[in-house]
């Protein structure tokens, strides 16, 4: 009989020792992902620079390679994410390939969730966010999808509205804003009669 009791008090040793294992890890896991959430930025690094600069010259090669290296980096800087966005929708235009419009959608919505996850006080979260549902927009309009294409617009142009009165001398507002009050303007009016 002593050696069942011997026995079951071992078990409760190490039961009690894996339950404080489990509950350690759980900690330890949940503290990881509360901070990284809280570390999430927006800053305009070198890498950044660099990339969007190589965007813009068409250089998608160079700019790849500048946003790799700043996800290495500097995981917690969200503006990566923007700029491979501008990078696929230019690249797509640039190579008139229809599947990587397909693939734009689908890796911005991708995007779009994981700006949205990390609540920050940046200006720039909503203004990528919105500027991602533009360039939606753009992808679905070019695959003739003009609903989801109009309801990417209204959700980017609430978004940038709501920046604007967050952020009112946030002037990277206003070429979103510019562009979206530019396109509707270009919407010939019906007239009935």
């Amino acid at each position: 009989m002593a050696n069942n009791d011997h026995n079951s008090v071992e078990f409760m040793i190490f039961a009690t020792m894996l339950f404080n294992i489990k509950n350690r890890l759980f900690f330890v896991i949940l503290m990881l992902m509360c901070t990284s959430q809280l570390k999430a930025d927006y800053v305009w690094t070198q890498n950044c620079l660099k990339g969007y600069e190589a965007v813009i010259a068409l250089d998608f090669e160079a700019a790849d390679n500048y946003i790799y290296k700043e996800k290495r980096e500097r995981p917690e800087n969200l503006l990566s994410l923007y700029i491979e966005s501008q990078m696929d929708l230019i690249k797509s235009f640039v190579d008139e390939d229809e599947v990587a419009l397909d693939g734009i959608k689908i890796r911005n919505e991708q995007r779009i969730e994981i700006l949205k996850k990390h609540k920050g006080k940046s200006p720039y979260q909503r203004l990528c966010i919105a500027e991602m549902y533009i360039q939606l927009a753009i992808a679905r309009a070019r695959k003739d999808e003009f609903f989801g294409a109009a309801h990417d617009i209204r959700k980017a142009f609430k978004m940038l509205e709501d920046n604007q009165k967050a952020y009112p001398n946030f002037s990277p507002n206003l070429r979103g804003l510019g562009l979206i009050h530019a396109a509707i303007g270009t919407i010939p009016k019906t007239t009935n009669g």
